[in-house]
């Protein structure tokens, strides 16, 4: 069995890639807001954890159902960055915990959007588990960055470039991505974009067919995805998660129909090749984390996909 869990932050395009790139963007502030206008009680079942153990170790315990901070909790400037690192940490250290709940302990934890090897980030190994590598292509922006964590020996990069990396977990091979806007939206250039990572990951040393894929696609609709990979690699795609509806396995009694911030456009995905493997099992992830003052906000715009294979 393996579990992989990929968590996207909502990043600009710096070139540093320091917590100012991801300290409550406005997309962040946009999502706290929209929810928190909702007065959405009891929104997220927040896991006990040891802050200070490693984040592997089972932590037994009952959740607590907390709500979310007012509107305006994530406005810019309101938080220190040493503020917003512990919310994030908060947030892997739930991940983990969750994700025990869910099935075992994870495999291989992803985070989009984040640089670990920026000194801001360094301490984010001790939450999210030790770091293998961030990757982030040839632009360099932060927004374009994955960070790469596991305990796990049988983990290795095959092949990366900008907004992709491919990794062999186990015997798995995932692809994580962050498709650009302006090829997301074309399904000519989509074809194109996944044709050409097939090409590098099938002639990488160590690499093969793709298994699975998972990450932030800026689909303009659920089938978009599926389809250009099945067009651009000979092999059938399907969407692990179909049902339109979206349960974030982290909230009490809240429903969605999407993974961004207004709930409505299923961008976070996990669609795996059927030719290669049974269908996964498949929870999403809300975009929140605890705060010190006993309530939840948002870290990020986008909601986290893990897979048990």
């Amino acid at each position: 069995m393996t579990v992989i869990v990929y968590q996207s932050l909502n990043s600009n395009s710096s070139s540093t890639h320091g917590i100012k790139a991801s300290n409550s963007q406005n997309f962040t502030a946009l999502t706290h807001d929209h929810y928190s206008g909702q007065n959405l009680s009891a929104f997220s079942l927040i896991q006990p954890t040891l802050p200070t153990g490693s984040p592997y170790t089972p932590v037994y315990g009952p959740p607590s159902k907390l709500e979310l901070a007012p509107q305006g909790y994530m406005a810019k400037g309101s938080h220190t960055d040493q503020q917003f690192l512990s919310m994030v940490e908060g947030k892997a250290r739930q991940m983990h915990q969750t994700l025990i709940r869910f099935s075992e302990k994870c495999d291989l934890m992803v985070f989009g959007e984040l640089d670990n090897t920026h000194s801001d980030w360094s301490s984010l190994q001790f939450h999210a588990g030790p770091f293998l590598s961030s990757t982030f292509g040839q632009a360099k922006r932060a927004c374009q960055c994955f960070s790469l964590h596991s305990e796990n020996s049988n983990v290795s990069i095959i092949a990366s470039d900008t907004s992709w990396v491919a990794v062999k977990c186990i015997d798995i091979i995932v692809l994580f991505v962050h498709v650009p806007n302006s090829i997301a939206g074309s399904p000519d250039a989509l074809l194109i974009y996944y044709n050409d990572i097939k090409n590098e990951v099938t002639n990488a040393k160590g690499g093969g067919t793709i298994d699975l894929v998972m990450g932030d696609t800026n689909q303009k609709s659920a089938g978009v995805t599926p389809a250009a990979l099945t067009k651009a690699t000979g092999s059938t795609f399907i969407d692990a998660h179909a049902e339109k509806k979206i349960n974030p396995f982290d909230t009490y009694n809240q429903s969605f129909f999407g993974t961004n911030s207004k709930g409505t456009e299923k961008y976070d995905v996990a669609v795996y090749n059927s030719q290669r493997m049974k269908a996964p099992e498949v929870v999403y992830l809300s975009q929140f984390s605890p705060n010190d003052e006993g309530s939840v906000n948002a870290i990020t715009d986008h909601m986290g996909v893990a897979v048990k294979i």
